[in-house]
């Protein structure tokens, strides 16, 4: 039978954030949104560093070494997204916890419990999903006065920009255009994006995201209706279902369809997350080009806090516990009698190479 203080223990409330699934749809793989980078508090940094595609120098053999100057190392300073919100429990249900003497009513009481947890964390792994796909496909996020994630700059009173080069955007220099006309080679355009890529950036291109409509134009384009019918399998999934693009297309390895990805709002409206008529290229998930940071934040170890306790003891170890990303905890309040239970995360998506992605609006 499961006690008040069992039900509302620090870590068990922060698993119940790290074990349930979200709300919303997310194409994004599980690999993006791990966190690979943990830092104390809320502000962090990381090194932006310049590859070289130079090669070594050749001497006469037994000659002294010729010295090569140091690559440029660039510090960025960030500060980590953090949410805080709290829940009072009703009346109700803490007297269906109290009844500790009735399994019945303990059960029915740790039942209601664990689904208020669940719905109330589900808030803040949406909010981690949402903030990465936004980061991912529009390269900015955005925030009223109140805290609000918003769909774009309207009423917005913070941002942040993650410096996609204007160069990577809409029609990338007019490469990436045209693939509402059935004339348009969108084949010829894949392979000089990638060829670019590779250039630009050292990262290949192996992930697509799009949004609706883009496929309905592969099955009205000429070239890639002609590339369809020489290549067998991904004609064959293209007939089967001609609203997804097929995996391999263009050499493309991944076609990942987001078009349904969207968001309740403060006003519960739905926002859509992926722009109309957009394609997200990527290289494969990798941390030397995206992450997530994760803060930390202390959290009460105690449902009860021991005020006959010194400053000093009720800021020791014993009592609080530094929790990074995700947590929840509960505590006990007598006015009225009810637990408050909170929960909230410290974290923000890098973009450490912007240049590494394309956001294109290829019409």
């Amino acid at each position: 039978m499961a006690s008040l203080e069992q039900i509302l223990y620090f870590r068990n409330l922060t698993g119940v954030i790290e074990s349930i699934k979200a709300g919303i749809p997310c194409p994004l793989p599980d690999a993006m949104l791990k966190s690979h980078k943990q830092v104390s508090g809320n502000r962090a940094e990381y090194f932006k560093i310049t590859g070289t595609r130079q090669v070594a120098r050749i001497v006469q053999y037994g000659s002294p070494a010729q010295r090569q100057g140091l690559r440029e190392v660039d510090s960025v300073p960030i500060t980590l997204m953090h949410s805080f919100e709290d829940m009072a429990w009703p009346l109700s249900l803490m007297i269906a916890l109290t009844q500790m003497s009735e399994l019945k009513k303990d059960a029915k009481g740790t039942e209601q419990a664990e689904y208020q947890s669940r719905n109330f964390k589900k808030r803040f792994v949406n909010l981690r999903q949402v903030a990465a796909m936004q980061a991912l496909f529009t390269g900015i996020l955005y925030w009223d006065k109140n805290g609000n994630l918003l769909p774009s700059s309207a009423g917005a009173a913070a941002s942040v920009d993650f410096s996609v080069p204007a160069g990577n955007k809409t029609t990338v220099g007019g490469l990436i255009t045209g693939w509402n006309t059935t004339s348009t080679d969108i084949i010829g355009q894949i392979e000089a994006l990638q060829a670019k890529a590779v250039a630009a950036s050292g990262y290949p291109i192996t992930t697509a995201y799009y949004a609706n409509g883009v496929a309905s134009w592969i099955g009205a384009n000429t070239t890639a209706l002609q590339y369809l019918k020489f290549n067998l399998e991904m004609g064959t999934q293209y007939v089967k279902n001609k609203s997804r693009i097929p995996q391999g297309f263009g050499g493309i390895a991944n076609w990942i369809y987001a078009g349904d990805t969207f968001y309740a709002d403060s006003t519960n409206t739905n926002r859509v997350i992926m722009p109309a008529a957009t394609v997200v290229f990527t290289p494969d998930v990798d941390e030397e080009w995206w992450d997530i940071y994760e803060g930390s934040f202390l959290v009460p170890k105690t449902v009860t806090p021991q005020m006959n306790q010194s400053a000093s003891d009720m800021l020791s170890e014993a009592n609080l516990a530094e929790v990074f990303g995700q947590f929840g905890y509960g505590q006990l309040s007598m006015n009225p009698p009810t637990v408050v239970q909170y929960a909230g995360d410290t974290f923000l998506p890098i973009l450490k190479v912007p240049g590494a992605i394309y956001q294109t609006t290829p019409t």
